[in-house]
Protein backbone atom coordinates (compact mmCIF):
# COMPACT_ATOMS: atom_id res chain seq x y z
CA UNK A 1 0.00 0.00 0.00
CA UNK A 2 2.79 2.47 1.15
CA UNK A 3 4.33 1.56 -2.16
CA UNK A 4 1.28 2.38 -4.35
CA UNK A 5 0.94 6.03 -2.86
CA UNK A 6 4.69 6.57 -3.22
CA UNK A 7 4.30 6.00 -6.89
CA UNK A 8 0.93 7.78 -7.42
CA UNK A 9 3.23 10.99 -5.67
CA UNK A 10 6.49 10.13 -8.10
CA UNK A 11 3.69 10.72 -10.84
CA UNK A 12 1.58 13.60 -9.71
CA UNK A 13 4.05 16.36 -8.53
CA UNK A 14 5.53 17.36 -11.63
CA UNK A 15 2.36 17.29 -13.64
CA UNK A 16 1.18 19.56 -10.52
CA UNK A 17 3.98 21.23 -10.11
CA UNK A 18 4.44 21.99 -14.44
CA UNK A 19 0.52 22.70 -14.61
CA UNK A 20 1.08 25.41 -11.65
CA UNK A 21 4.67 26.77 -13.67
CA UNK A 22 2.52 27.41 -16.99
CA UNK A 23 -0.29 29.15 -14.87
CA UNK A 24 2.15 31.43 -13.45
CA UNK A 25 2.96 32.31 -16.55
CA UNK A 26 0.52 33.11 -17.75
CA UNK A 27 -0.50 29.97 -19.98
CA UNK A 28 -2.79 27.26 -19.36
CA UNK A 29 -2.44 24.43 -17.74
CA UNK A 30 -3.91 21.42 -19.31
CA UNK A 31 -1.18 22.43 -22.06
CA UNK A 32 1.73 20.74 -20.05
CA UNK A 33 0.11 17.21 -20.24
CA UNK A 34 0.88 17.02 -23.91
CA UNK A 35 4.03 15.74 -25.22
CA UNK A 36 5.88 17.75 -28.09
CA UNK A 37 3.48 20.73 -27.32
CA UNK A 38 4.15 21.02 -23.65
CA UNK A 39 8.16 21.53 -24.71
CA UNK A 40 7.28 24.30 -27.41
CA UNK A 41 5.32 26.41 -24.23
CA UNK A 42 8.39 25.70 -22.40
CA UNK A 43 10.46 27.35 -24.77
CA UNK A 44 8.59 30.34 -25.11
CA UNK A 45 8.25 30.82 -21.10
CA UNK A 46 11.87 30.41 -21.13
CA UNK A 47 12.20 32.93 -24.51
CA UNK A 48 13.77 30.18 -26.54
CA UNK A 49 12.91 30.03 -29.88
CA UNK A 50 10.11 27.23 -30.90
CA UNK A 51 12.53 25.67 -33.26
CA UNK A 52 15.28 24.98 -30.93
CA UNK A 53 13.06 21.32 -29.59
CA UNK A 54 15.13 20.42 -32.77
CA UNK A 55 18.33 20.47 -30.46
CA UNK A 56 15.93 18.52 -27.35
CA UNK A 57 15.07 15.94 -30.82
CA UNK A 58 18.71 15.56 -32.29
CA UNK A 59 19.84 14.80 -28.48
CA UNK A 60 16.91 12.86 -26.78
CA UNK A 61 19.25 9.81 -27.63
CA UNK A 62 22.62 10.86 -25.93
CA UNK A 63 22.29 11.65 -22.77
CA UNK A 64 24.78 13.96 -22.08
CA UNK A 65 24.22 16.77 -24.52
CA UNK A 66 20.44 16.30 -23.53
CA UNK A 67 21.49 17.19 -19.66
CA UNK A 68 23.53 19.88 -20.71
CA UNK A 69 20.44 21.43 -23.03
CA UNK A 70 17.79 20.70 -19.80
CA UNK A 71 20.18 22.12 -17.15
CA UNK A 72 21.23 25.47 -19.65
CA UNK A 73 17.10 25.36 -20.05
CA UNK A 74 16.33 25.03 -16.15
CA UNK A 75 18.51 27.60 -15.19
CA UNK A 76 16.59 29.99 -18.17
CA UNK A 77 13.08 28.73 -16.34
CA UNK A 78 14.62 30.05 -12.61
CA UNK A 79 15.60 33.29 -13.91
CA UNK A 80 12.95 34.57 -16.02
CA UNK A 81 10.96 33.57 -11.99
CA UNK A 82 13.71 35.77 -10.38
CA UNK A 83 15.45 32.36 -8.67
CA UNK A 84 18.97 33.57 -9.99
CA UNK A 85 19.07 37.16 -8.93
CA UNK A 86 21.26 36.09 -5.75
CA UNK A 87 23.79 34.15 -7.91
CA UNK A 88 24.28 36.87 -10.24
CA UNK A 89 25.02 38.91 -7.52
CA UNK A 90 27.37 36.71 -5.37
CA UNK A 91 29.35 36.51 -8.95
CA UNK A 92 29.83 40.04 -10.05
CA UNK A 93 26.91 39.80 -13.09
CA UNK A 94 28.85 36.80 -14.40
CA UNK A 95 26.70 34.00 -13.70
CA UNK A 96 28.09 31.57 -16.27
CA UNK A 97 31.23 31.38 -14.48
CA UNK A 98 29.64 30.14 -10.79
CA UNK A 99 27.03 27.80 -13.11
CA UNK A 100 31.00 26.36 -14.81
CA UNK A 101 32.34 25.90 -11.79
CA UNK A 102 29.16 24.24 -9.63
CA UNK A 103 27.90 22.84 -13.20
CA UNK A 104 28.20 19.14 -11.43
CA UNK A 105 25.84 20.02 -8.77
CA UNK A 106 23.67 22.17 -10.37
CA UNK A 107 23.00 20.38 -13.15
CA UNK A 108 22.05 17.26 -10.79
CA UNK A 109 20.11 19.71 -9.28
CA UNK A 110 18.07 21.20 -11.92
CA UNK A 111 17.56 17.45 -13.60
CA UNK A 112 16.17 16.71 -10.49
CA UNK A 113 13.90 20.08 -10.19
CA UNK A 114 12.60 19.58 -13.45
CA UNK A 115 11.22 16.09 -12.81
CA UNK A 116 9.55 17.42 -9.58
CA UNK A 117 8.36 20.37 -11.87
CA UNK A 118 10.22 23.09 -9.97
CA UNK A 119 8.18 23.13 -6.69
CA UNK A 120 10.02 26.04 -5.41
CA UNK A 121 8.59 27.87 -8.45
CA UNK A 122 5.44 26.40 -8.55
CA UNK A 123 4.26 26.56 -5.14
CA UNK A 124 5.94 29.51 -3.44
CA UNK A 125 3.08 32.38 -3.93
CA UNK A 126 5.92 35.29 -4.10
CA UNK A 127 7.27 33.81 -7.01
CA UNK A 128 6.51 35.96 -9.86
CA UNK A 129 7.59 35.25 -13.85
CA UNK A 130 9.22 38.34 -15.05
CA UNK A 131 10.18 37.54 -18.83
CA UNK A 132 11.91 40.80 -19.37
CA UNK A 133 14.78 39.49 -18.03
CA UNK A 134 15.38 37.87 -21.90
CA UNK A 135 14.17 41.04 -23.89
Amino acid sequence: MLEIIFMIAVILLPIVGWWRIFLKSGNQGWKCLIPVYNLIIFLRIIKQPSSRIFWYILCFPFMIPFVFLLAFDSWRLMAVFGQNDLLYEMSGKKGWIVLLLLAPILIGQNIIYLYLGFPFIAFNKDVVYKPEIYD
